[in-house]
């Protein structure tokens, strides 16, 4: 951390605003938090740890399926939970803290099923997987996909590709492409479709989460972001935005 965040976060400390939020939610979605070899990772999760205690927080950030997640941090205590999507349909759920960065979500097939990811016509008669709690299944059933199946995990939707249970998946580019890294899959055995969105992807808060908690927080990222600490995370990473 550098100088400039260190400073803001100890004035923090000492005033209102440095009260801490009562918890803190993720889920296994890389690149931005997972779990490897019992320890939490991510782009996202590091940044979190790093300002939590200094914002007072000294909890563990939990980690939990992303339904599961979201009805937590939506469950009427002062939570945060990252990393939220900023969609139509999600704006009244959460108070918005600040951003990271655009993630574009698009479809993915095996180069060898030979479909046209871009004919929504002809893909939204055969199935298509997406991960559960995640934005992708409202915006495929607003193009017209009836064939819609929800799994856990980005992994878990990787496994039905390579089953034939599907004919494409959706993820975000950023979530899929360090789930192939992860599984020493070869992108070039893959095909890409042209993103169906792209949305800011957030660090949250319940409604119920003090303006003071939210302020705190906003700031702290704020200030790592111009402190350069988020590209270096974005680029420890792999992670790139548009």
């Amino acid at each position: 951390m550098g100088r400039r965040l260190i400073a803001l976060l100890a004035s923090l400390l000492l005033s209102p605003a440095g009260a801490a939020v009562e918890g803190i939610v993720t889920a296994d979605i890389m690149p931005m938090a997972y779990r490897q070899d019992g320890k939490g990772r991510g782009m996202m999760y590091e940044l979190v740890q790093e300002l939590a205690p200094r914002l007072g927080f000294h909890g563990d950030i939990r980690f939990y399926p992303w339904p599961r997640a979201q009805a937590t941090a939506r469950s009427g205590a002062a939570m945060l939970i990252f990393p939220v999507s900023r969609t139509p349909d999600r704006e009244k759920l959460y108070t918005w803290v600040a951003p990271l960065g655009v993630m574009r979500h698009l479809m993915l097939t095996r180069r060898d099923l030979n479909v046209s990811l871009d004919d929504h016509a002809a893909m939204g008669k055969l199935p298509v997987g997406v991960l559960r709690g995640s934005p992708h299944r409202a915006m495929l059933e607003n193009l017209g996909y009836r064939h819609i199946l929800e799994e856990p995990s980005n992994e878990a939707l990787l496994r039905l590709l390579d089953q034939n249970m599907v004919a494409a998946i959706v993820s975000g580019d950023w979530v899929i492409r360090a789930t192939l890294q992860q599984a020493g899959r070869d992108e070039r055995q893959f095909v890409f479709g042209k993103p169906l969105a792209s949305t800011e992807v957030y660090v949250a808060a319940s409604l119920t989460t003090p303006e003071v908690e939210v302020l705190a927080w906003r700031q702290a990222i704020e200030t790592a972001r111009r402190d350069g600490v988020i590209d270096r995370l974005m680029k420890k990473y792999g992670v790139a935005t548009p």
